[in-house]
């Protein structure tokens, strides 16, 4: 020890006190400082590692909710209408589940899948292989299923409301995803009996194109392809947000959707995903301001009435102008029809309600073609409706 410091800890007068006082708070100080900087640290490496593996990531869905716990994953479908409420238990470990969930061990490599949605999910996550049964071949545009109901690898088992229960048995499937329209499937204490977990699927409730394409993170839980589905849907935001960014601002033309059957027109109502994906291209849709996620049900009258001058015509589900033409007289009065802006998925109607949802930006994609190129660009989906 130096004297200097010697006198003042030897004789501590009232500047020795004080300089005693001074270096150990100062001592104190840096304590407290390089512990706040240690907790701070650990504290921020424990919140990253949190956020990067939490499940609690939904954005843009509102029926799917997915959150991790210890030992696996809660998921909760909702179908808002009826206020009911799915809740599955995912876990790679044989577990009980919480109470009131249902307990799925996953991955599952035995699906029976019902919906066309997620047969595009699973398309895109390489996981066709876990499709065991269908509802119809004639709906199916992956060529990988095609060719493994050809090799009896994938069974057709029927529509929902006339499923054969005997081919679902036989198909060997540990569980049937079906699009949730009443709720509860059809046969549930049969199969349950059986050891099959129907899961119902409310896709198509969701009012924006993201949420109804979020779903493949549930598809990607059940098939172990979680991590694929994630990558998949973070670069999809990226490219469909983009597009939106760069054309949802824009005053585009007059739109209008959709078909009529007997007197009655079927068209997206306001809050739909439909109408969102013509709002985020920059469409005037005729009838962006009504309400409801579904469809509205519109008499022809009014239609023809609204519609005279509307730019574009989408999803007339007739493939043909001729054929339009004869529904009604007026029809052919349409500027739509004048100027042949007149387009449909028709053409490939397999491919479009098997990727479209997960897809969403070459939906917008073909939209933003049609309204600023007039589809003389190629389309991917779309086609125009010609003579």
């Amino acid at each position: 020890m130096n004297n200097h410091l010697k006198t003042y800890f030897l004789n501590p007068g009232l500047s020795g006190i004080f300089f005693v006082w001074y270096s150990c708070f100062r001592a104190f100080f840096y304590l407290i400082i390089c512990t706040w900087t240690i907790l701070s640290c650990s504290s921020e490496a424990r919140k990253e590692i949190a956020i990067r593996n939490s499940t609690g990531f939904i954005r843009y869905a509102n029926c799917l909710e997915i959150d991790s716990v210890s030992n696996g994953v809660k998921v909760h479908l909702i179908q808002p209408e009826q206020k009911d409420t799915f809740k599955f238990f995912l876990s790679t470990q044989s577990t009980i589940a919480p109470k009131n969930y249902t307990y799925l061990k996953v991955p599952i490599q035995d699906l029976s899948i019902l919906s066309a949605t997620q047969i595009g999910m699973l398309e895109k996550l390489g996981a066709i292989s876990a499709v065991k049964a269908i509802a119809d071949e004639r709906y199916i545009f992956s060529p990988t299923l095609r060719s493994q109901v050809k090799n009896g690898k994938s069974l057709v088992i029927g529509q929902l409301d006339n499923i054969s229960i005997e081919r679902l048995l036989k198909s060997s499937a540990k569980a049937v995803v079906f699009s949730g329209f009443s709720g509860e499937f059809p046969h549930a204490e049969v199969v349950r009996k059986a050891g099959i977990k129907p899961i119902p699927i409310f896709d198509w409730k969701e009012n924006h194109p993201l949420g109804k394409a979020e779903w493949i993170k549930f598809i990607g839980y059940l098939v172990g392809k979680q991590d694929e589905a994630i990558d998949y849907f973070k670069q999809l935001e990226i490219r469909y947000n983009q597009l939106k960014k760069d054309y949802s601002k824009r005053k585009g033309p007059t739109v209008f959707c959709g078909n009529v059957t007997g007197d009655i027109w079927y068209t997206p109502a306001g809050e739909s995903y439909h109408a969102q994906l013509l709002k985020d291209a920059g469409a005037n849709y005729r009838y962006s301001s009504t309400k409801g996620v579904g469809s509205l049900s519109l008499s022809l009258e009014r239609v023809i009435k609204d519609n005279l001058t509307t730019q574009f015509w989408l999803n007339p589900g007739i493939p043909e102008l001729n054929r339009l033409r004869a529904i009604h007289p007026l029809i052919g009065q349409f500027s739509s029809v004048k100027t042949t802006h007149v387009f449909c998925y028709s053409q490939a109607m397999n491919k479009y309600w098997e990727l479209a949802a997960i897809e969403p930006d070459k939906v917008l994609s073909d939209f933003i073609q049609i309204f600023y190129s007039k589809g003389k660009e190629k389309l991917y989906f779309y086609q125009k409706v010609t003579n």
